[in-house]
């Protein structure tokens, strides 16, 4: 066979793999945004999940972290907990809006999340002069999600 027609041949397959293979394209599921907000009854404590974000403030960008926020200065602290599966994620409180933000990274000993991952999170407002065992807090409010892509 010639080196005109092997060349020919050559140009031939690479313009029907053009054709019959698409190209790579990024999946929905990588564009999801999974994130989402709970807010204690009366909208002065929140937990949000962050799919992707700044992270804390010097850190730089951050994959699947909670931020955990106080938003009323009225004596009470906020508490979250959360729980990936039937794993309990652990509690991380706030003590008033002055205290800012506080950045929660749960997910690291865990393995980080995955589609299909179903993660729950709680956001009350707490008393600590009423800490007894078995005290959850007050204004509590739940809510879940089953993670797209993690």
């Amino acid at each position: 066979m010639g080196v005109a027609v092997k060349r020919a041949l050559t140009a031939v397959a690479v313009a029907v793999a053009a054709v019959v293979v698409p190209p790579a394209q990024a999946s929905a599921e990588a564009e999801h945004d999974d994130g989402f907000v709970v807010w204690t009854t009366d909208r002065c404590g929140s937990v949000e999940f962050v799919d992707y974000g700044p992270g804390e403030p010097g850190s730089g960008g951050d994959d699947d972290y909670l931020v955990v926020r106080d938003h009323c200065d009225d004596g009470y602290e906020v508490k979250a907990d959360g729980w990936l599966g039937w794993y309990w994620l652990r509690v991380k409180y706030v003590d008033g809006p002055a205290a800012g933000p506080v950045f929660w990274d749960p997910f690291v000993e865990h393995g980080g999340l995955y589609g299909g991952d179903r993660l729950g999170l709680t956001a009350c407002q707490y008393d600590r002069d009423q800490a007894a065992s078995g005290y959850l807090g007050f204004n509590c409010a739940s809510d879940q999600r089953v993670l797209v892509d993690g």
